[in-house]
């Protein structure tokens, strides 16, 4: 699974959890509702920023989504 696909799969299953729509998270994170798509499908690359940011409004810890994308990409470990 590529780097891209394992964010984004993470990311959907937070936001879910959260009960949150993309257009809540998005507006929540002062993002558009696009680039919450696009990183769900794992067209876009989230930066360093992008993970905080999500992370807070979601209401975990940015190592959190880390070790789950390092645990859907063990090549990163």
């Amino acid at each position: 699974m590529e780097f891209g696909q394992a964010f984004g799969q993470v990311l959907k299953a937070h936001r879910k959890a959260a009960g949150f729509s993309q257009e809540e998270l998005a507006h929540r994170a002062c993002m558009h509702s696009t680039a919450i798509s696009l990183y769900e499908r794992g067209l876009r690359q989230p930066t360093l920023h992008t993970v905080f940011n999500l992370s807070t409004v979601l209401g975990v810890q940015p190592s959190q989504i880390v070790m789950e994308v390092e645990a859907l990409r063990p090549e990163l470990s």
